[in-house]
């Protein structure tokens, strides 16, 4: 490795990029694939299975169906086969953090385990047939993305890790780690410009006169149910945007509790009753706030508001981890967070309540300065880790930092999070980044400074 973390790996000669199911993926898959283009660098295009999407013009699937269409192999058929044992356990705490424990997830020589492995014969086997020198793992948490990136450093090829980008029309794109793997990816090594470039700059006062965001708005004004809420008290208001409970964002920071709803549960139960809540659902979410957890009508109301105006009637926002957060930081709101997004830490936020480091509050926070770490912290995404189709020399510089080295364990990450996971890993050593408070600890931060704040 040179300065920098950059690679003296020679040049990327030919790319094999995986995608996940759907259409989202489908168009940023797109997107990454004219950038490859552009840079030189011709690519095939794998889906997982077949859905309906519009195909590239070299794209192979990987399965025929689903994974049960995958053929099955047992621990010894694959140690034979290819010299080492797939840890299915480890490679599947996302799955098991979300969703129910079940005998056929945990068994080792269950069908699914095997034809778990048979994803990994096929991956490789795609590998090899496309001539690729460097893979691009499809998001980086679930179990065959996490197989993907095993059989790419098994057979010696550089990968790096792509999602969906902050903004429409980006991918973002990291040699090292997911974004939510906090501490681990590239971005995480990369200090903020003292100053942000004039291309950055131009494109937030774009974003903000335009009012856009990553989810396209629908609301075009202000419902009369929320014209009337906020009239009929001066308390300030505090905005919750939802999320989609599964997201690795949010799987890997719920500390003590087991779920998203737990955690809203307890965030609104401890909100200062000198603040009221307007919650706005996740667009592709299907979790309702439980019937428990909603407070008085005159201090909490749900709704499918434009995040712009909610940014405007609110006096700060409160996240776990989502995109609406950068959004309010972008449009020079006050923020809290509780989750660890790849934004929290760059003294863009409020106050930081994230796992890594929930004691540590801005205590000598200025007003408005937290506005210029944002514009430094997007003109790091945009120089370092998004891409558009135009390809530039942003992907190329992202593909010479990619390291030939195995992907390393995620299980403290999951540890933390999930009780579930505790039970399932407890072998596993907790990443020393990630420090577990107790539950006052963690509210007592956020409910002073709300408190003080008016």
């Amino acid at each position: 490795m040179s300065e920098a973390g950059i690679s003296s790996e020679p040049p990327a000669k030919r790319a094999l990029v995986f995608r996940l199911p759907g259409k989202e993926s489908a168009d940023n898959a797109h997107i990454l694939m004219r950038a490859l283009e552009k840079v030189g660098i011709p690519g095939e295009l794998c889906p997982y299975w077949p859905d309906g999407e519009a195909s590239w013009e070299t794209e192979t699937v990987l399965l025929e169906r689903e994974i049960g269409s995958a053929p099955r192999l047992t621990a010894v058929e694959f140690q034979q086969r290819f010299g080492f044992e797939l840890d299915l356990v480890e490679l599947s705490l996302h799955q098991f953090a979300t969703e129910p424990l079940t005998p056929e997830l945990l068994l080792p020589e269950s069908k699914w385990r095997q034809h778990l492995r048979g994803v990994a014969v096929l991956a490789a086997e795609r590998m090899k047939a496309s001539g690729a020198d460097v893979v691009f793992v499809a998001h980086g948490a679930e179990t065959v993305s996490r197989i993907i990136a095993e059989m790419a450093a098994h057979l010696g090829l550089r990968f790096l890790y792509w999602e969906s980008g902050f903004f429409p029309g980006y991918v973002y794109v990291d040699p090292w780690a997911p974004h939510f793997f906090r501490g681990e990816a590239w971005i995480d090594s990369l200090p903020l410009p003292d100053e942000p470039s004039p291309e950055t700059i131009a494109f937030l006062a774009d974003w903000r006169k335009k009012r856009l965001s990553k989810y396209a708005q629908t609301q075009r004004s202000l419902p009369p149910a929320v014209v009337d809420w906020v009239s009929r008290d001066n308390r300030p208001i505090l905005f919750l945007p939802g999320q989609v409970p599964t997201d690795a964002n949010v799987v890997v920071s719920l500390g003590n509790y087991d779920s998203l709803a737990e955690l809203y549960e307890d965030v609104l139960r401890r909100i200062p009753t000198s603040w009221r809540i307007l919650y706005k659902p996740h667009p592709k979410a299907t979790l309702a706030l439980p019937p428990n957890a909603l407070l008085p009508s005159d201090r909490f109301l749900s709704t499918d508001i434009d995040i712009y105006d909610a940014f405007d009637l609110a006096e700060a926002i409160l996240t776990v981890s989502s995109n609406v957060g950068l959004e309010a930081a972008m449009y020079g709101k006050d923020l809290f967070i509780l989750g660890q997004p790849v934004y929290a830490g760059r003294g863009i936020e409020k106050c930081i309540l994230s796992l890594y480091d929930r004691d540590r509050c801005s205590k000598n926070f200025i007003s408005g300065s937290h506005l210029n770490n944002t514009y430094g912290f997007i003109d790091t995404l945009m120089k370092s880790s998004l891409i558009n189709d135009k390809g530039e020399d942003t992907l190329t510089k992202i593909i010479n930092a990619c390291q030939l080295k195995r992907p390393k364990s995620r299980s403290s990450f999951y540890e933390v999070s999930n009780r579930k996971i505790k039970r399932v890993s407890k072998a596993y050593k907790k990443s020393k980044l990630q420090t577990k408070l107790s539950l006052s600890s963690l509210w007592r931060s956020v409910i002073n400074i709300l408190e003080h704040q008016k």
